[in-house]
Order: structure tokens, then sequence, then C-alpha cells
């Protein structure tokens, strides 16, 4: 150390005052991490809202952001919950989602 540099130590009163104020700090993003999640849910949730009843290929298509073919490839995997009307592929909107 050289002649001009003084050590000033933080009082215990100090640092429980810090560490307090450090851990109110971790609440509050823990907070605001799980309001992010709920918004984020009932985000998915208000867009799953805005599709009809009855899926169709286009609707796999934009909600999965994939091309017509893999809609295709995807609607036809064993185990997929669609009904075929004729050629069209109907999915329920709850099954799918």
């Amino acid at each position: 150390m050289d002649a001009h540099t003084v050590t000033i130590s933080p009082s215990r009163r100090q640092l429980h005052k810090e560490i307090s104020r450090l851990q109110r700090a971790n609440d509050l993003l823990e907070e605001n991490y799980q309001l992010r999640h709920e918004l984020d849910s009932l985000k998915a949730e208000l867009e799953r809202c805005n599709f009809p009843w009855v899926l169709k290929v286009k609707h796999v298509k934009e909600i999965m952001n994939i091309s017509k073919e893999k809609a295709y490839e995807l609607v036809t995997e064993p185990g997929f919950p669609v009904l075929w009307v004729g050629r069209e592929a109907q999915i329920p909107r709850q099954s799918f989602f």
C-alpha cells in the first residue's frame, strides 16, 4: 500500500443494510421473472383463442412456422389428432394445443 491509500471498512450496520437491499432486489427480480412467465402464458393462451375451433393445415403451418409440405407431413404422422374429411385435414384446436 502506498502512503495515500486509505482503507475504510464498512460497519456491520452498513453491511447488514446492503445485504437487506440486495435480498429485496433479488426478491423483486424473482417476482418479475414469475410475472413475465405468467404474461407469456396468457399471451400464448390468447393467441390460441384467435384460431378457429377446428384447425386446418394452413393453421398448423402458421402456428408452427413451417412449410405447407412439413405441415402435411406432421398431420399424417401416426398419433397426430386429425380427422380427415375427404382430402381435408381437420384438427381440433384443443387437441393440437
